[in-house]
């Protein structure tokens, strides 16, 4: 049986604690979109979770 292991890494947490407006690049230009937050990264994290027991 062929086992896998997904690692998830989070740095730099104390700057995630709200949710805060952040610049990402996109296609050349600066875009302004939501990011961090706790809850967020949980979700993702939830996300992940579901994504390996379907696969």
């Amino acid at each position: 049986m062929k086992k896998q292991l997904t690692i998830l890494q989070l740095n730099d947490s104390h700057a995630y604690l709200e949710p805060h407006q952040e610049m990402f690049w996109e296609g050349g230009g600066k875009v302004y979109r939501t990011a961090g937050g706790f809850v967020r990264v949980a979700g993702y994290f939830t996300k992940v979770r579901e994504e390996e027991r379907e696969a």
